[in-house]
Order: structure tokens, then sequence, then C-alpha cells
């Protein structure tokens, strides 16, 4: 499903975006990398397990965040669960635009979140 902001302007926003995108313009690689972010409320502290990837297209490069999964740090008995829920997803990510799209090289695929 293509976004509002990528039907409107042509330039895609998110992974379906740049996989409609790949179908009429050449790819020519994809970059992922794997981070954490620490985000502090009133209420909760947690760690989110975010993929950046970079799709390199011969026009134009396109960035955007996926947020995979998260842990509560006052529950330190889920951290191994979450982890492994999130790398099942990011996994599952992967091999969807595998099957949608003709991609030469994806730099970072065979990287897994970790526990902290």
């Amino acid at each position: 499903m293509r976004s509002i902001r990528y039907i409107l302007n042509g330039k895609p926003n998110n992974r379906y975006d740049c996989i409609d995108y790949a179908k009429s313009h050449k790819l020519n690689r994809i970059f992922i990398e794997l981070v954490y972010k620490d985000e502090i409320n009133e209420q909760w502290s947690a760690t989110m397990m975010i993929a950046a990837f970079v799709w390199v297209f011969d026009d134009t490069v396109i960035l955007y965040n996926e947020k995979y999964g998260a842990w509560y740090h006052h529950e330190e008995g889920r951290k191994l669960k979450s982890t492994e829920n999130a790398n099942r997803r990011f996994v599952r990510d992967l091999q969807l635009i595998r099957t949608q799209v003709i991609v030469p090289e994806i730099e970072g695929q065979d990287k897994k979140f970790k526990l902290l």
C-alpha cells in the first residue's frame, strides 16, 4: 500500500513505497543498520530496536526507520523474548523485500538485534 505522501509527491516514504518505486526505477543496493534508542517519559523508560534502511536508486537515495520492538527497563525478564520477536520481524521483512524486488545487494541483512 502506497503512502499518501508517495502518491502526492512521488517520493517513497517507507518499505512499501520503496518496493513500489523499485518496480519502475533501478535499485542498486540497500544498506541496513540496526540501532537502539532509549526513550524515557514520566511513566516508563524503554529501549527501542530500530532498523535504519537506506535504499540506493540510480536517481535518488531513500532513508527511513522501522521500529521492530522494544523492552521496558523495569521488565528485564521480557528482554530476551522482545529481542527474539524483533529479529523474527526483521527476517520476515527482509524476505518480503527479496520476493518483491530484485536487489543486487543488501548490506546488513545478516545482522541481528542483540541483548544490551
